[in-house]
This record gives C-alpha cells, sequence and structure tokens, in this order.
C-alpha cells in the first residue's frame, strides 16, 4: 500500500530548538549555527488596519514563507524523517516496496511538504509508520494534515486488510477515518488538434504540437536513465523492466506499466539522433553504432563479414596505445581512412560516451529533442515548384521585420488573397490582374506581371501610375537598404593591456596557437614557454586535423604535455581560443574535442597549480608566427631553442 502524507503549515510549526539541534547534528558549526538561527528568531510581524501597519508580533516558532533560506531549512529538518524511514527499514521493522527482485527497497519518497510512504499491509508495518510519524511531529512541532492525507491499496488487498490497516493508523492526530481509503482513477482528455496540424510546420508562430512536446519532455527522462544508471528511478525501472541491459536495449512487455511505456516512447526519439564519442574504443562496435561523425549518425557501411561482426573500435587501434593503427583500418574499412585519422581519441584511457548529436556540447535538451522531430516535418514540407523545403531555414531565420517573414510564409504556403485563390473559395471578386487583365495568381503576381507588387498596389487604391523605370529604381533603393541593415559592423572587444594579465611571481607561462589548412587537413601547432630567464618555442605540424577548433586543442594538448615532461609544477596557459578555454568547463566541451579535453584535463592532475585562460590575440603574435612557419615547412619537428629575452 502506499501513504501519502501532507504537512500542515509546514513553515509555521517547525520548532526553533528542533531546527538549531538538527544543524548541529548535521555537522554545521557553532558560530554559522547562531547565525542562522538569529536570522530566524529575529523575526516581528505587524498587521495592515486601514493600510498602516499596527501592532508588532514576535513569533516562537516557525519560519518565514518567501526567506530564501527557509527551503534549506526545512530540507534539512525533513532529513530527520526520511533518517527514522531509513533506520526502520535496515532493522527491517519498516520493509518498503520492490517492483522487481532487482530492483531496491524503497519505502518513502519526500516532495516538499509531501511524504509518500510505501510498505506492506501488515500491522508492523503500520505501528513502525504510527511510531515514525509520532515522533516526528513530536520532535519537530510538525502536524499531518488530516484532509490531505490519504491511502492507496494495491488491487487485490482484502477488505479485512483495509480495515485492519484503518484501525491501526487512524488517529486524530495523523490521518481522517472519512475517506481515508482512496483509489486512483485515470482521467483523459482530448484535444482537437486538426487546427493546430495547420500551425505546426509554422514553429516561429511560437505553436507547439503538444504530442510532439510530450514526446521530448518523455526523452528527457530517458537520457536521464541512460546518465545516471545509479540514481533511485533508474535502478527500480531497469531493475524490474531490464535488468541485464541498459534503457537503449531494453524492450516492452504485454504487462509494463504505462509510465515505463511512455519512457521506451522518449528512448526512441533519442535511439534515432544519439551518436559516440571515442574514448578508448572499448564500447563502441564498429558496424552496429554511429561513431564516424559528431554531428550526424554515420557508421560504416557493409557489409562485414562474419569474423568482423562484433569488431570494436579498439580493436582499430596499435595495441596497449589508443593511436590509429593504419593498416587494420585499410583491411577492415578502407574507404572510411582519413575520416577515422580525423578522430581524436583520448590516449590516457576516457571512456567511450554517448551524446546527443542536436546541440554543440552533445547534451539533451527538450528544446533540442522537439525541434529534432518537428525539422523532420518542415524538411518534408512541399514549397513552390515540388522541392523539399527548409522553413526554419528559408524564412523564419531571414534576416528582415518579422512581416516580412509571416508575408514569405503566407506566399509560399499559398495563403495570399489574390483573385485566383479568393475565386477558389467562391468569393464574387474579379480574378484578373489590375494592371494587365492577366488571371491573378501567385506566381504570376510574383514572377509574371511586368510590374512590381508595390506599384500595382498605388494604382489600385491611390490611383497613382508608375512607370517600368520608376519602379526598378525603387526595387534598386529597397534593395540596398536592406543590404545595408543587414550588414553587421564588426564589434570592436576592449582588450586587456598586457600587463593587466602578467602572472603571479613563480608561476611559468605558457601560450599556444594553432594554424588550420582545409584543403590538406593538416595544422601547424606552436606553444611557447615564457619565464624570466628566456622564451623556449616549440612547435610540431599534424595531420588528419578535422576543424580550426581541434587544432587550438591539439596546441593547447601538446603545451601540456610539454609541460609535464618539463617537470613544472605551476602553469598558466594561455590561448588565444575563446571556444578552447570554455571547452574546458564542465559540461561545454564540443564533441569534437572529447579526446583532447579529457587527455588535457587528465594531465592536469600532474601539476601543483594549473589555470587556463583566453587572451587577446595581439598577444599571441610570436605563437601564430611559429604555427604558421611550421604548416608551410616539410615534414613534422618539435623544436627546443632557447631564446634569451633582453631586458
Amino acid at each position: 500500500m502506499a501513504v501519502k502524507t501532507d504537512m500542515s503549515k509546514a513553515y509555521d510549526r517547525l520548532e526553533w530548538d528542533f531546527i538549531s539541534l538538527v544543524l548541529l547534528r548535521l555537522g554545521f558549526h557553532q558560530n554559522l549555527v547562531d547565525c542562522i538561527m538569529q536570522c530566524i528568531s529575529s523575526v516581528t510581524y505587524s498587521f495592515l488596519i486601514n493600510g498602516l501597519p499596527r501592532g508588532k508580533v514576535v513569533p516562537s516558532r516557525g519560519i518565514r514563507q518567501g526567506d530564501p533560506l527557509s527551503p534549506y531549512i526545512f530540507i534539512l529538518c525533513s532529513e530527520v524523517l526520511s533518517g527514522l524511514c531509513n533506520r526502520a527499514q535496515e532493522d527491517g521493522s519498516l520493509q518498503g516496496l520492490r517492483v522487481a527482485r532487482a530492483s531496491p527497497r524503497v519505502n518513502h519518497l519526500l516532495f516538499a511538504d509531501a511524504t509518500m510512504f510505501f510498505l506492506d499491509s501488515n500491522r508492523g508495518n503500520c505501528a513502525a509508520l504510527r511510531d515514525i510519524l509520532s515522533k516526528y511531529e513530536e520532535a519537530s512541532g510538525q502536524a499531518i494534515n488530516k484532509d490531505k492525507s490519504a491511502i492507496t491499496f494495491s488491487r487485490r488487498t482484502p477488505e479485512a486488510t483495509k480495515l485492519m490497516v484503518k484501525e491501526e493508523l487512524y488517529n486524530p492526530r495523523l490521518l481522517d477515518s472519512g475517506g481515508i481509503i482512496t483509489r486512483t482513477r485515470r482521467k483523459w482528455r482530448g484535444f482537437l488538434g486538426h487546427q493546430w496540424r495547420h500551425l505546426r510546420p509554422s514553429v516561429a508562430w511560437g505553436v507547439r504540437d503538444f504530442q510532439t512536446f510530450n514526446i521530448a519532455l518523455l526523452a528527457k527522462t530517458g537520457w536521464r536513465l541512460l546518465q545516471n544508471p545509479n540514481c533511485l528511478i533508474s535502478r527500480v525501472l531497469m531493475g524490474k523492466y531490464s535488468p541485464d541491459s541498459n534503457i537503449l536495449l531494453a524492450t516492452g512487455s504485454s504487462d509494463m506499466s504505462h509510465g515505463w511505456r511512455s519512457v521506451l516512447l522518449g528512448r526512441d526519439l533519442l535511439i534515432k539522433n544519439l551518436g559516440w564519442l571515442v574514448g578508448d574504443g572499448k564500447s563502441i562496435q564498429v558496424w552496429q553504432d554511429p561513431w564516424l561523425s559528431a554531428t550526424t549518425q554515420e557508421r560504416p557501411m557493409g557489409p562485414a563479414n562474419e569474423l568482423q561482426l562484433q569488431l570494436r573500435v579498439s580493436d582499430l587501434m596499435l595495441q596497449g596505445t589508443c593511436d590509429w593503427d593504419e593498416e587494420k583500418i585499410l583491411q577492415c574499412v578502407p574507404e572510411y581512412v582519413e575520416k577515422i585519422q580525423c578522430l581524436k581519441p583520448s590516449n590516457t584511457g576516457a571512456p567511450d560516451k554517448l551524446i546527443w548529436l542536436g546541440t554543440k556540447t552533445g547534451v539533451y535538451s527538450n528544446k533540442s529533442g522537439y525541434y529534432s522531430e518537428v525539422d523532420k516535418m518542415l524538411n518534408g514540407d512541399v514549397g513552390l515548384g515540388g522541392r523539399a523545403f527548409n522553413w526554419k531555414k528559408n524564412v523564419w531565420e531571414l534576416e528582415c521585420a518579422p512581416k516580412i517573414k509571416t508575408f514569405a510564409w503566407k506566399l509560399l504556403k499559398g495563403a495570399l488573397p489574390v483573385g485566383e485563390r479568393l475565386t477558389d473559395r467562391h468569393i464574387p471578386v474579379d480574378p484578373s490582374c489590375k494592371r494587365c487583365g492577366a488571371s491573378e495568381s501567385i506566381t504570376h503576381l510574383f514572377f509574371q506581371c511586368p510590374y512590381a507588387r508595390k506599384a500595382r498596389n498605388k494604382f489600385v487604391f491611390e490611383g497613382f501610375s508608375c512607370s517600368p523605370e520608376d519602379t526598378l529604381s525603387l526595387a534598386l533603393q529597397m534593395a540596398r537598404e536592406l543590404e545595408t541593415k543587414q550588414s553587421k559592423e564588426p564589434v570592436r572587444k576592449q582588450m586587456r593591456s598586457l600587463n593587466q594579465i602578467q602572472p603571479p611571481p613563480g608561476f611559468t607561462v605558457v601560450r599556444s596557437d594553432a594554424v588550420w589548412s582545409p584543403t590538406g587537413t593538416m595544422a601547424g601547432l606552436g606553444w611557447v614557454v615564457l619565464s624570466p630567464s628566456g622564451h623556449r618555442p616549440f612547435h610540431k605540424r599534424t595531420t588528419f586535423v578535422s576543424s580550426a577548433l581541434v587544432a587550438e586543442g591539439l596546441a593547447l594538448l601538446e603545451a601540456v604535455r610539454s609541460s609535464v615532461r618539463d617537470k613544472l609544477t605551476t602553469v598558466v596557459f594561455e590561448t588565444d581560443s575563446a571556444q578552447m578555454i570554455k571547452a574546458l568547463s564542465p559540461g561545454n566541451c564540443r564533441p569534437e574535442l572529447y579526446g583532447v579535453v579529457a587527455d588535457i584535463l587528465s594531465l592536469s592532475a600532474s601539476f601543483d597549480f594549473i589555470s587556463f585562460r583566453w587572451i587577446g590575440r595581439e598577444h599571441n603574435i610570436q605563437v601564430d608566427a611559429l604555427a604558421k612557419y611550421v604548416l608551410n615547412v616539410a615534414g613534422s619537428s618539435v623544436v627546443d631553442e632557447v631564446i634569451v629575452t633582453s631586458n
């Protein structure tokens, strides 16, 4: 059975002595506890009478509504109730329920001031729950709200057991006897979706397709189960429905719950846009998993022979390292040699990672999930001429006024009130063009009529006849105005002076930069170690680099490796790539940089102090020239040279 309890006036009833004791038992320092209690106990209240505050009420318990400190205090105090339940489960007096043998037992869930208890319908569990609630009420000052508390039994619970539970738990201080036993019934509501479906392709109207958005929300739940397999909800659901696999491989059954069926529905959306990032390559199957791209679901095209069906990506690497084995790649997937070598695995053994391909960071969001589904519908829509048309890109993302976007949408959907369209709807109007007399259709109005729309409207509404030369001149003038509006002036950033970015004394500065050649997928890497005794420049040329950002990451990685070899301990690494610095912060790593960033963060543990920061390009001219030099020199090399600077 499930017992739902709600605390009456939860904030107002908390005893101050109880709050103080809880904070001390949780390990808060006495001085901090005194400060918190001073904030709580120094509150006074007044009453507004005829618009003026009157009286002064000094409370002796409770915490204030709206105080930013109050939610945290209440959560900490609720830990006492949670601890009592956990102790009762450990000693066997309040055994929780589990949905399957592989799932953990759960005897309570907390949400704000409401608590849900799960227990077997027997006298021992009921007595234990009653004692726990009584102890918590007596210690904290809380009281159960009788009107908002209820019990729900399973379908097969006998009536005698229900009466026993009622007698055992009924207490004027606990649950109300009237209506103590309740059953939940599902209520379905339908929506008239016909009108919405006409607007679904037009996402810029702000109209969401409810069914698609609901699936995107369910996919968020699936993403959480995938990313946090050890959380409570994941252990409960996976233990019941798929104890031997992850959610991507889970299957449905005829007796599965509505909640799990919904999770699988969102899971199906995830599968359509998930991809693998190569770390050590041990978790990725070469032929089954999408791993060749960080933006699309690309996998090698078969057929594969029987011996290679279970081939892992790690099998394409040199033994004992994470470097690609070109000979093995040529034997297995020769047509993907260059694409595979452009992938940068982790040399420090970071695990392979599943990402959502719909965002730049690889993290699923409700918005990206929704638009991944909507874009399929948009791209499948048909514009003029019967071609596939991307509404979002070609209409709603235009750099123009909103009314122009709306007009373009009406134009491409055939929703303009031209004579031909009005006649088709049985509206008594003249269907001919007011300028040339031909049938007025959308195609004629914009492509066949010799006069522009604006000149035609002036003739219709103002009686003004414009010559073709004037029409052309006005059109050119408006085109120039639009071009001027769309041209963006470069934003001038005020760079910090060199004196402002000098590190503290005793720190070594290492600056890195890279130059990328997209034609040959090559990059020149450069880094300079700055010290009081001189500057030590290093450079290296590398191949199979997919982008300029990856080149910047490789340059920074080589700088970190060089510093580890030189046994530097306190280092500040500087680069003029703001995207690279952002990628080093948690949750902002670009997918193509996964292996590079993983190696940088792993090597960072070798330093006593390490920092990464951005500098302006004008402060990195020397390293930039070094990278350009090595890119244009045949062969690859690492130069270790000391250049003594003059004081």
